[in-house]
């Protein structure tokens, strides 16, 4: 298994490099973009600020619930991908 891992590491370098400071600016960065979009409303009489809705207990959960499901989806898709690349190298090794 750690040959496995050596080779991993050797042909897919960026795939071995997750780390929790990419992933708590993942959080961040969504967190961010979510609540900036959530606080602009475009009308026909122009774009209006929505700060007090924006504030609001019940927005900022479903923000951060938003956030949470996402980082999850992306974290378990990447380790799918992680075992598919694992799998595949060892066939190609033991071949």
């Amino acid at each position: 298994m750690k040959a496995n891992t050596k080779i991993l590491a050797k042909t897919y370098p960026q795939e071995g490099n997750f780390t929790k400071k990419k992933v708590t600016l993942l959080a961040l960065v969504l967190w961010l973009h979510i609540t900036i979009l959530d606080l602009f409303v475009v009308t026909s009489k122009g774009p209006q600020l929505l700060w007090q809705d924006n504030i609001r207990i019940e927005t900022l959960v479903t923000h951060i619930l938003l956030v949470a499901l996402s980082v999850l989806s992306f974290i378990f898709i990447h380790r799918i991908h992680l075992n598919k690349i694992s799998k595949s190298l060892s066939q190609s090794t033991s071949k």
